[in-house]
C-alpha cells in the first residue's frame, strides 16, 4: 500500500502557522488593552481617592485642583490609547479568523483527498484479493 502523499502540504503547514502566528498576535493584543483597561481603572481608583481624601495642609487644598486636572489627564490619555489598542485587538481578530478560514480549506481539501485515496486504495486491495481468490479456485 502507497503512502498517501498531499501535494499541498508545505501549503497547509504554511497556512497553519500564519494561523499560530496571527493567534498569538491577537492575543498579545487583547492582553495589551486588559492592561490600557487596567491602568484606566487605577487612573480612577486614584481620583477616587483623592476627592474622598482630606487635605492635610493648606498647601495640599490649593494643590488640589490641579492634581485633578492632571488625573483627568492621564485618564484622558490612557481612554485614547485603550481605543487604539481595542481597533488594533479588532483587526488582529480578523487577522487571526481569515488565518483560520485558509487553514481549514485547506485541512478540509486534505481530508477529502485522503478519503479518496483511501478509497481507491480499498478498491484496489479488494480487486486484488478477488483475483487471488478467482486464481485459487482455478488451481
Amino acid at each position: 500500500m502507497a503512502k498517501f502523499r498531499f501535494r499541498l502540504d508545505v501549503v497547509l503547514r504554511l497556512r497553519e502557522r500564519e494561523e499560530e502566528l496571527a493567534k498569538n498576535a491577537y492575543r498579545a493584543a487583547t492582553a495589551r488593552r486588559i492592561e490600557a483597561e487596567s491602568t484606566i481603572d487605577l487612573i480612577r481608583e486614584k481620583r477616587r481617592s483623592v476627592l474622598v481624601g482630606v487635605p492635610a495642609s493648606l498647601a495640599a487644598r490649593i494643590a488640589l485642583p490641579g492634581l485633578l486636572e492632571r488625573i483627568d489627564d492621564d485618564e484622558h490619555a490612557s481612554v485614547t490609547i485603550a481605543d487604539l489598542l481595542q481597533q488594533e485587538e479588532e483587526a488582529a481578530l480578523r487577522r487571526y479568523v481569515e488565518a483560520k478560514q485558509s487553514a481549514e480549506a485547506l485541512r478540509k481539501l486534505r481530508e477529502g483527498r485522503h478519503a479518496e485515496w483511501q478509497l481507491a486504495e480499498d478498491r484496489a486491495e479488494q480487486q486484488a484479493l478477488d483475483e487471488w481468490a478467482v486464481q485459487r479456485r482455478a488451481a
